[in-house]
């Protein structure tokens, strides 16, 4: 598979990827949006998938945006299903991020945007496929039962009027 057939954010890199993370936390309206198209698994690295699970299931459960605070004690209490190589990548990441303000935001939020919804339109359309697909493959097999049907009743109601005398004789 070329990095341009790869449906995750690694075509991008790092620091894109890392940009948009930090702009989920920070912006709450644009990670209200992108959430209803996004997957975790668009993102490459694990540590960036790590905190954004974070971030999500805050949400999701509190129904409100963590904020910098609440993510220090998520972060050195939530991470616990993680390996120690990840969980030291996502502390290490939002200690940085703290840092910096991300370059490039509004190109950063239109560009994730439109990957994310090409990803969406994209399943959709497979889906639709395979389930058109599989209405096919039923249809057939419901043709072929009714042939096979209609050819039994016509093979019985034939095999009947063989014994009759015809209506002239």
């Amino acid at each position: 598979m070329t990095t341009t057939e790869r449906s995750d954010f690694s075509r991008f890199g790092k620091t894109f990827q890392e940009n948009l993370v930090q702009l989920i936390l920070m912006d709450r309206p644009f990670c209200d949006q992108i959430r209803e198209v996004f997957a975790v698994e668009f993102l490459e690295l694990k540590y960036l998938q790590a905190f954004v699970n974070i971030v999500f299931s805050y949400k999701d459960k509190y129904k409100i945006h963590p904020t910098f605070d609440i993510m220090t004690t998520l972060l050195r209490t939530g991470l616990e299903d993680q390996n120690e190589t990840v969980q030291k990548q996502v502390r290490d990441y939002f200690a940085r991020m703290q840092d910096s303000e991300p370059d490039g935001a509004q190109f950063i939020k239109e560009t994730s945007l439109d990957f994310c919804k090409k990803q969406k339109l994209k399943e959709a359309v497979e889906k639709a496929k395979a389930e058109r697909d599989r209405l096919k493959q039923l249809e057939k097999r419901d043709a072929q039962g009714f042939v096979m049907k209609v050819e039994s009743e016509l093979g019985v109601k034939q095999k009947k009027r063989k014994g009759r005398p015809k209506k002239d004789e």
